[in-house]
């Protein structure tokens, strides 16, 4: 059976046509003639919207392949350093060696100078040795005090113990007169050190919120003491610190 070849770009579409000596059959063919014309059209209307180059088709995966190696490749240029003006201060050439010159002479006229007085006070000396004879010089030992041990044996005392030295305060204290008139009370501490032979030094009243008038009494009563039994330490006397408190109060 013969048939006819319709060629567009790589699509070929082959059509059966019947070959009939008759005009009659072409007649009564003509409906299925026309029905073929109408697909191929619409195959071949459908063929050039769908149908793309393969040319165009590798330019386009070309330009995207380039596309994507710019982008990788592609680097921010460093930033251009700032230029740092380094000055550099050159000192001027000062005169020094008329100075230095001028220095060492200086020296060596004074050394000498000093060499001479030296050597004339030496003689002047030796002659006032020779005519007044040996000196003679005398020399004082101070006995340096020892601080008290901060723990003793046996404490000091007062003679006749607490009750006796009550009376005692009781008896030679005497109110400031500026602290009774304003109402001042209050205890005052009195820090003193009660000496090998029992005597009485460095009294100091260590009160901070008491007023002076009364430290100031504190420390004269506590001055006024007569000799205590000193405190001891492995059967020996030594000096010892004590601290007492003395009440102010009116009456």
């Amino acid at each position: 059976m013969p048939f006819a070849v319709f060629s567009i770009g790589n699509l070929n579409f082959y059509l059966m046509i019947e070959k009939k000596a008759s005009r009659a059959d072409l007649e009564k063919n003509k409906v299925s003639i026309f029905g073929i014309g109408l697909i191929a059209a619409g195959s071949f209307t459908l063929a050039a919207f769908t149908y793309t180059s393969p040319l165009e088709v590798e330019e386009a995966k070309i330009a995207s392949a380039q596309s994507v190696v710019s982008y990788e490749i592609q680097q921010e240029d460093a930033p251009e350093e700032p230029e740092v003006e380094v000055i550099e201060e050159v000192a001027e050439d000062q005169p020094t060696l008329q100075t230095e010159a001028l220095e060492e002479l200086s020296e060596d006229v004074k050394a000498k100078q000093d060499e001479k007085n030296a050597q004339e006070a030496t003689s002047k000396s030796g002659n006032e040795k020779r005519m007044k004879g040996p000196e003679k010089h005398t020399f004082k030992i101070r006995k340096v005090k020892s601080d008290p041990p901060k723990w003793v044996d046996i404490e000091a005392k007062y003679i006749g113990g607490t009750t006796e030295m009550m009376k005692f305060i009781h008896a030679h204290v005497e109110y400031p007169e500026f602290e009774r008139s304003t109402g001042e009370q209050g205890k005052v501490y009195v820090r003193f050190i009660v000496e090998r032979d029992g005597s009485v030094t460095n009294v100091k009243a260590i009160s901070e919120d008491a007023s002076p008038g009364l430290k100031k009494e504190a420390e004269r009563v506590v001055k006024s003491f007569p000799k205590w039994i000193p405190g001891e330490l492995k059967g020996k006397r030594v000096r010892s610190y004590v601290r007492l408190p003395i009440t102010f109060v009116l009456d």
